[in-house]
């Protein structure tokens, strides 16, 4: 676990999950980034990589890193839960079911729907955690590349700056 930043109280967090087999060809990895602001931009806080972790090994880690960034809000009110994007297209289901039985509740909410459809509510998503498909994964990458491309979004991991030269 690299943590570049430690959670500070008044701000917010979120993290990405993308879990793998644990058999050496891939890894399960959890990126943590502080939210950005008048502060700053966004910013990656805590980075985790292991290729020998499946996704119900990852389960404890994603509730230890989410709880030691759970901070309370700008005004000293109660904690608040990061938020989990887990890619669940995969086994990362598995993590986010077990998480979801040990009492974390901050996932992402999964629209169903591109950006161009003409009416989307939010209260009416029937699905939590991120299932990549074609029109999303394209969009995430062009966001990505514009952030990094722009320096609005500020990266603190080595290995994440050589894994994005290969993209």
């Amino acid at each position: 676990i690299y943590i570049w930043e430690h959670p500070i109280p008044g701000h917010t967090y979120a993290f990405g999950v993308d879990t793998a087999d644990g058999i050496g060809k891939d890894n399960t990895v959890i990126e943590g980034l502080k939210k950005g602001g008048l502060h700053g931009p966004p910013k990656q806080v805590v980075e985790f990589a292991s290729s020998a972790m499946n996704a119900l090994d990852a389960t404890p880690f994603c509730l230890a890193i989410g709880a030691y960034y759970t901070v309370e809000d700008q005004w000293g009110g109660d904690p608040k839960q990061p938020r989990m994007a887990i890619e669940c297209k995969g086994m990362g289901d598995m993590t986010q079911h077990r998480m979801r039985i040990l009492g974390w509740s901050n996932f992402h909410p999964w629209v169903d729907k591109q950006i161009d459809d003409k009416q989307i509510d939010l209260t009416k998503y029937r699905k939590i955690g991120v299932l990549t498909n074609s029109w999303f994964r394209a969009g995430l990458i062009e966001i990505l590349v514009k952030a990094l491309r722009d320096c609005e979004l500020e990266i603190s991991s080595p290995m994440f700056v050589r894994e994005m030269q290969s993209l």
